[in-house]
Order: C-alpha cells, then structure tokens, then sequence
C-alpha cells in the first residue's frame, strides 16, 4: 500500500515552529506586562503610604520639603511606569494579533492536508474497488 506523502509538509513544519515561537513571545511579553502592573501599583502604594503619614507638628521645613519631594518623585515614578505600561500593553496587543495570524496560517495549510489525505483516500479506496472488480470478473469469467 503506498504510502501518504504531503508535498507541503516542511511548509507546515515552518508554519507550526513559527506559531510556537509567536506563542512564546506573547507570554514574554503577557509576563513582562505582569511586572509592570506589579510595579506600578507597589509604587502607588508607597506614595499612598508617604501621603498619610502626617508630618504633625513637624517645625522642621527640611523634613518636609525632603517629604514633599519624595512624593512629587513617586509621582513623576508613576507617570514613567504608566506609560510603560502602556506601551508593553500594545505589545501585547501586537503579539497576540502575530499569534492569530499564524494559527491561521497553520490551520490553512493543515485543512490543505487534510483534504489531500481524504483525496488520498479516496483514490486508494477507488484502486482497491477496481482491484476487487477484475479479482471478480476473472472469478466470473473462470467458472464459466
């Protein structure tokens, strides 16, 4: 019996491997996301915890101006890290859309394969159907 042979199979390997290291680039990415948020929101945190300290009755203007100063660079902290965030989001976006298209491009190429493989079929079915034909009309014409 022959044997199935898909001529575009290295096609599919390629299109398998890249669909892979896609997959891989978005969780690095998801993952920096993650760290990011993380990093945000422990910094939001401290500029949380350093305004509700009360400086009381304080005299000391150096001490507040340091603490005022280290609230303005919480802050400006924040700022930074929310438009970083912001940017790896859309990388995210951009990775999980790189993601998709080459899922498609894979399934494209395998519902290619499958239907060479059920024309293969078919074709071996039909072979053996004509096989079993002549096997019984020689049978036929034999006994006669």
């Amino acid at each position: 019996m022959t044997k199935f042979h898909f001529s575009l199979q290295k096609v599919l390997d390629l299109r398998k491997h890249q669909e892979n290291q896609k997959a891989v680039a978005l969780k690095k990415a998801q993952a920096q996301l993650y760290e990011a948020a993380d990093a945000l929101q422990a910094t939001k945190n401290q500029k949380h915890k350093a305004m509700q300290q009360e400086m009381g009755d304080t005299i000391n203007l150096t001490l507040q101006r340091v603490h005022q100063d280290f609230i303005r660079q919480l802050s400006n902290q924040i700022l930074r890290q929310s438009t970083e965030l912001e940017m790896i989001k859309r990388e995210v976006d951009t990775r999980r859309s790189e993601l998709v298209k080459a899922v498609k491009d894979r399934k494209a190429v395998e519902l290619l394969r499958e239907k060479r493989l059920l024309e293969f079929k078919k074709e071996i079915n039909r072979k053996a159907a004509i096989q079993e034909n002549e096997v019984a009309l020689r049978m036929a014409t034999q006994t006669y």
